[in-house]
């Protein structure tokens, strides 16, 4: 019984530790001004966390890097993260850094290698379904390959039976029909 206590406290311990770690590194994400700063508090303490931790941080380090412009750098994030999870909404932020590099055709590989896992290996949130099919229609309209990027917006846009927000990839796609597929 004292055994289960300690192990339970100990546990306990490393758990806030880390937490405390990775709060200290969102936190420096989320409301510092100084990327170059930022990157130093996020390597430093990501040595210290978990695999699901790193990916957390390096991702929201990879989403703040990606609002301000730094695709390179956020592209570096991303495959960090989806080193520890290829399944999630990094390999939407991944391809997002990859499009506005000019990175079309790695782009285009990144979500298709995550669809394609679907049903063997993963069950993809619709979320990220209508997400992946909107970047790969931007995708191919800047391959110039438009019936492609119609078929994957009409894909986007009829994942979801109710209507989404108007920020949605659902209704970028609408959007981007009525524009390119007549």
């Amino acid at each position: 019984m004292k055994l289960i206590a300690v192990t339970t406290l100990l546990l306990l311990h490393t758990l806030s530790a880390n937490g405390s770690e990775m709060g200290t590194a969102v936190d420096a994400i989320n409301e510092w001004n100084d990327i170059h700063k930022i990157e130093k508090v996020v390597r430093k303490l990501s040595k210290e966390l978990q695999e699901w931790e790193k990916a957390l941080v390096y991702s929201n380090f990879g989403w703040r890097l990606l609002r301000e412009g730094e695709y390179k750098q956020a592209e570096k994030y991303f495959r960090k993260s989806a080193r520890y999870n290829e399944k999630s909404y990094e390999v939407i932020g991944l391809a997002l850094s990859l499009f506005n590099q000019g990175r079309y055709n790695a782009s285009l590989k990144v979500v298709q290698k995550m669809l394609e896992k679907e049903g063997r290996e993963q069950i993809i949130p619709k979320a990220y379904k209508e997400s992946a099919h909107y970047l790969l229609g931007i995708n191919y309209l800047q391959l110039k390959q438009k019936r492609r990027a119609c078929n994957h917006w009409r894909s986007s846009s009829q994942i979801r039976k109710k209507q989404s927000s108007k920020d949605s990839y659902q209704e970028k796609s609408l959007q981007e029909m009525r524009q390119h597929c007549r």
